[in-house]
């Protein structure tokens, strides 16, 4: 059992909501620092991960999204082919179920959840600490969904102390404008 190859997974990828924003200061990388509590909440978008020949297939059912370059999904993929020097080949399948561009950190958690599947998948040995490196290279919230329920974060939002999860019964509702994270919190 113990070397037994996986051929198919999937996981889910959780929503958060920020229980508070407080937008400090302007850094001078464009970003803002900021103060926040993030917290995973029981909205999920599922990731299936097939074994492929070759490279990096990427398929996105219940949006209109960008498969390719320029998909947050893809680029983790890449990056952690790229640092683990791994040769294989992966199809991963997004089922969409957390809205785009509602500040639910649906790409973020998407991101994170392709390089701890990756992980797993590949059966390969890497740290936290490796992991979170290449989170931080994918995007400012990225980090928080390598890890636990919640957490207040700081600096750009990268800079986590974990919290204990807070229950609570929610009622979302989506407004007409997106909230694209990487423009607001940048410039």
């Amino acid at each position: 059992m113990e070397n037994e190859r996986l051929t198919t997974m999937k996981l889910l990828a959780p929503a958060k909501i920020n229980l508070f924003l407080e937008v400090v200061d302007k850094r001078i990388d464009d970003y803002h620092n900021i103060r926040t509590i993030f917290h995973k909440i029981g909205l999920f978008d599922e990731l299936t991960f097939e074994e492929a020949d070759e490279g990096i297939e990427l398929t996105i059912e219940g949006a209109s999204l960008l498969a390719g370059h320029e998909n947050i999904i893809y680029r983790a993929a890449e990056g952690f082919r790229n640092y683990t020097n791994i040769k294989k080949g992966v199809r991963i399948h997004l089922k969409k179920n957390i809205p785009v561009a509602a500040g639910l950190g649906g790409g973020s958690s998407d991101a994170a959840s392709a390089l701890l599947g990756l992980a797993r998948f590949w059966g390969v040995n890497i740290s936290f600490d490796e992991l979170l490196m290449m989170a931080r290279d994918l995007g400012a919230d990225v980090p928080f969904f390598l890890s636990g329920p919640a957490a207040l974060g700081l600096g750009k939002g990268d800079e986590l102390y974990p919290l204990n999860p807070i229950e609570m019964q929610l009622l979302m509702r989506s407004g007409k404008t997106p909230l694209f994270c990487r423009l607001l919190c940048k410039g």
